[in-house]
């Protein structure tokens, strides 16, 4: 393609430089004329000749730049035609689901109108300290910028940005705002209270185990199943997200976990509960229409019988993960990080060690063995625990 010199024109107090280049139009590369402004007219750059340093600067750019056409496109073009469909193949729903909703609701309304070529990190720096100002959580803007930075390196591979990554280290964070907040992590007293108040509700109590001694988080406990519990280890293989199932998170994610013996009671107790099935869900229901057997609803488990209970005994909870974030404490202040990631099943201790072990680690094992006995001598017994008649119990908070 030859090369350019393009042309200068004065229009309503700014000047513009006037040259051809390849545009994506309804999906088709064509060549197009553009103006792109140079400067306001100005004592600086009064007359055509003192632009033209300007001009010169612009197309020598334009001419040994080597993008692809592609990347005319704007951002709200390529997120909704090109990375969110691959998304959609290639990560988890609920992750699939994140990503859509923040760039939906954040990076589009602000930077969706631009080409991809075009944005820079000053455009990004400014998107996020706009963000903040509007109320937007400290957690969000992180989000944000860190989908935004994934979105351009697709971006980058496929079509060869020359400005390269504007949400990359230029385009910082802006300065927290306050102080981060906790979040909750119930005592051990207050899991086994929790379990003590919901006698009576073998699903919900097995619900509130499976996140608290058995470290799962929601969508792994509708995706457990009886086939793959052993009495002494349950195989986590699967999680079950709004309906869909699917595999667990990560890889390190697939991997049996110890059973310690309040767990395994309340397991029992739910399956004696059930009629002793032999494999299908652990938590299970009834379609009403279908009268099949499908996995419970953790939401609606929650909604209707696990949070008006907890909330009239006046025992806080804050949904199943503050179990979980409960169990890793329990275990960590009395072990070493290996033995939470061998029940969190995490692939790093900072995520620990990427070696990951097929079997049940013996130190794992034991943690979660005295997690059990420690948990015990919150109340009483087992026996206790899972009557149906409990005795009185002061309840802490």
């Amino acid at each position: 393609m030859r090369t350019q010199k393009g042309c200068i024109r004065k229009n309503h107090g700014a000047w513009y430089a006037l040259y051809r280049e390849d545009r994506l139009v309804d999906g088709e590369v064509k060549r197009k004329l553009v103006a792109k402004k140079l400067a306001n007219v100005c004592e600086r750059y009064r007359q055509e000749s003192d632009v033209k340093p300007l001009l010169q600067e612009l197309m020598a750019s334009v001419n040994t730049s080597k993008v692809d056409a592609h990347a005319t496109m704007t951002l709200r073009q390529f997120v909704e035609t090109v990375w969110l469909p691959t998304c959609k193949k290639e990560v988890a729903l609920a992750t699939y689901e994140n990503y859509s909703g923040i760039s939906q609701r954040h990076l589009l309304p602000r930077l969706g109108h631009m080409p991809l070529r075009d944005v820079r990190p000053a455009d990004v720096l400014r998107m996020l300290t706009d963000m903040q100002n509007d109320g937007v959580g400290w957690r969000t803007i992180r989000y944000c910028k860190g989908i935004g930075s994934a979105i351009f390196s697709k971006a980058q591979v496929l079509y060869g940005l020359v400005n390269g990554n504007p949400f990359g280290g230029k385009a910082v964070l802006p300065k927290r705002k306050g102080r981060a907040k906790v979040k909750s992590c119930p005592t051990m007293q207050t899991v086994w209270n929790m379990l003590h108040t919901l006698t009576g509700h073998p699903k919900a109590s097995a619900a509130i185990g499976l996140a608290y001694l058995g470290g799962l988080v929601p969508s792994e406990i509708s995706g457990a199943r009886w086939e793959e519990y052993s009495g002494v280890t349950l195989l986590v293989c699967r999680s079950r997200y709004k309906g869909v199932e699917g595999e667990t998170k990560t890889a390190y994610r697939s991997a049996p976990i110890p059973i310690c013996e309040p767990l395994r009671q309340i397991l029992e107790e739910l399956r004696e509960a059930d009629g002793n099935p032999k494999s299908g869900p652990i938590l299970r229901e009834v379609n009403r229409k279908t009268r099949a057997v499908v996995p419970a609803d953790l939401n609606n488990l929650n909604r209707r019988v696990i949070a008006p209970a907890l909330h009239k005994a006046g025992i806080p909870w804050d949904g199943y993960r503050s179990l979980r974030r409960a169990a890793a404490t329990d275990i960590t202040s009395a072990h070493a990080g290996l033995a939470a990631k061998g029940l969190l099943r995490h692939g790093t201790v900072a995520t620990t060690d990427r070696v990951y072990i097929q079997t049940v680690p013996a130190a794992t094992q034991n943690a979660v063995d005295e997690l059990g006995r420690a948990f015990l001598d919150c109340g009483a017994t087992v026996e206790q625990l899972l009557s149906s008649t409990p005795k009185e119990h002061q309840l802490t908070n």
